[in-house]
């Protein structure tokens, strides 16, 4: 979970938490790089804001899909973004503020749990 908003970044961890995923969470979306980059196979799924100082949501979602192109991305914003950031159509995007049942529905649809 990265979110430059440490609010926002708590919020989206305890809610991940209590769907009983096991969560990193970042405010510094420049460490969340370093760590993907590093440890990339580690994760199934990265929940990030879109816009963030240093690294965007784009960046971040993109570095990690080289190095894990099977992971899933679910992208939040307040804007709708354009397809500069779809990398390939593999980020779901999520609106906020998002509710607990938005964030669920939309990790389902990341992961493809939605199609079972």
């Amino acid at each position: 979970m990265v979110d430059d908003e440490e609010g926002v970044a708590r919020t989206g961890e305890a809610m991940l938490l209590r769907m009983g995923c096991e969560v990193r969470a970042y405010t510094d979306s420049t460490l969340a790089l370093e760590v993907v980059e590093s440890d990339s196979l580690e994760f199934d799924l990265l929940v990030t804001d879109h816009t963030m100082p240093e690294v965007t949501g784009a960046q971040l979602a993109e570095a990690a899909l080289a190095g894990n192109p099977s992971l899933a991305v679910v992208m939040a914003s307040g804007y709708r973004f354009g397809d500069e950031s779809a990398v390939d159509g593999r980020i779901v995007q999520l609106d906020k503020p998002f509710s607990m049942a938005q964030l669920k529905a939309s990790v389902e649809k990341a992961l493809g749990l939605d199609r079972i």
